[in-house]
């Protein structure tokens, strides 16, 4: 699997989904993912 460099993974957008979710667009192109509120909290904490 191909590691992306540290720029490519910087954010370029996030945009507000409902009120559950952010999507984060990277500047690797990548931006299908949606990352709930609950999931960032979890992840934060860990």
């Amino acid at each position: 699997m191909k590691e992306l460099a540290a720029e490519e993974l910087r954010i370029k957008d996030v945009a507000l989904v409902g009120q559950y979710a952010l999507q984060i667009a990277f500047e690797s192109g990548h931006a299908t993912g949606l990352y709930t509120f609950h999931y960032l909290r979890r992840r934060l904490m860990q």
